[in-house]
């Protein structure tokens, strides 16, 4: 952790606080990057997650009380990708965001993409001595499984609409036949003496009830 400018003192931690030393450990166990601006966005200190993240800052205190346009424009400079700088966006209107989104006063949360395509969960809070604690955790894993949750959820949908179509022609499609035969069958039963009425009424009957048999077999294959 680079730029630990005050002396652990002594005493229990409850009395005096935590060890430099020990806060330094603490921090750099984090998975999550933590850097810190002092109230005129310059560099305060980072942890191990941090310079590993942007490895062209180094973790021996030269970077202490750079400012934080300085250290941005120095990552855009040898290594845009690790930014969330836009294809065509202006340089300097990107870095001008930036620095009044960090000037805020109050707590700020937001999921950025970094150029490169990694997802970030950012955290800006300011301490009440008016340090800028920033922190960053890498949420490109859990994004990756939102957008396959919102293509199935898609897929999903569209397969329901197509059952619904189906059911519908399906629907249609058996009541044509089923109307053939029970209309026919009423007619033999009204004119049982007319045996041609009877025959051709009967050859209807049949070929109504194979066309289901058809249907009925696609359906089955289908299922």
């Amino acid at each position: 952790m680079a730029g630990d400018d005050a002396a652990g003192q002594d005493g229990p931690p409850g009395e005096q606080g935590l060890d430099t030393a020990v806060l330094r450990e603490v921090l750099d166990c984090l998975d999550m990057s933590v850097v810190v601006y002092d109230a005129d966005l310059r560099f305060v200190a980072a942890n191990r997650a941090y310079h590993a993240l942007f490895p062209h800052v180094p973790d021996d205190g030269s970077r202490v009380g750079w400012s934080f346009e300085r250290m941005l424009r120095h990552t855009l400079a040898v290594a845009p990708g690790l930014t969330p700088l836009a294809p065509g966006q202006d340089t300097d209107d990107f870095v001008a965001q930036r620095v009044a989104s960090m000037r805020g006063t109050g707590p700020r949360r937001q999921e950025v993409q970094a150029a490169c395509g990694r997802w970030d969960r950012l955290h800006v809070a300011t301490t009440p001595s008016g340090l800028k604690v920033s922190t960053r955790v890498d949420v490109t894993a859990q994004k990756e499984l939102e957008g396959r949750l919102r293509a199935a959820l898609a897929e999903a949908a569209a397969a329901s609409q197509g059952k619904g179509r189906l059911i519908a022609s399906l629907g249609h499609e058996l009541r044509t036949p089923l109307n053939a035969i029970i209309g026919f069958a009423d007619e033999i039963r009204a004119a049982p003496g007319d045996a041609a009425a009877a025959a051709d009424a009967a050859a209807t009957i049949a070929e109504a009830g194979r066309y289901l048999l058809q249907l009925i077999d696609g359906l089955l294959g289908l299922a």
